[in-house]
């Protein structure tokens, strides 16, 4: 079942797919990150590894929009306390600095980064072992997006396709935040969003940027 919200818990863990990725159609493998928001918010603070320069990938966490036109959809794998989100963001932030765990092409990419953010998070018990959320995403990596989210239905987790509507819009570059994008003023305006999400994050500056990202080359096969 589904994670169930305490009362005290605003805090939304998920995991954002990009792309179709689809390997039956030939599609390069879809990028995956985490993306811990408030569920009062449309801004999410995003964990992930990236390619800028088709070379090599870093770790590049950033402040953007929860759903725009690159998202294919998301998966919710758990409601936070702040004290968890505090630990969550501190844990993340840590595993991602490590270079360590930066892999290199053609050994990995950004959804095999996520299997050791997920270990991480199960470590300090932000999210639960038992649940498994670690295995079902290690078994889901190099899947095409529609695959994932009829997985995620199926074990009863709660997946949120990408809105026909987005509040934010921008080009696709590889460098992903090479060039500005541009951002429609919702309800109350991006600008009370950013305030407010930045108070709540500590105040870490915010990237308002296109979220697409660089072709991977194709993955090592596994043994």
């Amino acid at each position: 079942m589904s994670p169930t919200a305490p009362s005290d818990s605003p805090w939304i863990l998920s995991i954002s797919c990009y792309g179709r990725g689809d390997p039956a159609l030939n599609d390069a493998p879809g990028h995956r990150g985490l993306a811990l928001h408030h569920s009062a918010f449309s801004i999410c603070r995003m964990h992930h590894i990236r390619c800028p320069d088709n070379e090599s990938f870093i770790y590049d966490p950033r402040s953007q929009p929860l759903e725009e036109a690159s998202l294919w959809g998301r998966a919710e794998i758990a409601v936070l306390s702040e004290e968890q989100k505090d630990l969550a963001e501190a844990t993340l932030t840590k595993f991602g600095n490590d270079q360590r765990n930066i892999l290199e092409m053609g050994i990995g990419n950004c959804q095999d980064w996520l299997m050791g953010a997920l270990q991480m998070l199960e470590d300090v018990e932000v999210i639960r072992k038992e649940d498994g959320e670690t295995e079902f995403w290690r078994e889901m990596i190099n899947c095409g997006h529609e695959k994932v989210a009829k997985k995620v239905r199926a074990r009863g987790r709660k997946w949120i396709p990408r809105p026909e509507r987005f509040d934010h819009e921008g080009p696709v570059d590889a460098a992903w935040g090479k060039e500005e994008a541009k951002v429609a003023m919702g309800k109350g305006g991006m600008e009370n969003v950013r305030s407010m999400l930045e108070a709540k994050m500590g105040g870490k500056g915010m990237v308002i940027s296109s979220p697409f990202f660089s072709k991977s080359r194709p993955v090592a096969e596994k043994e």
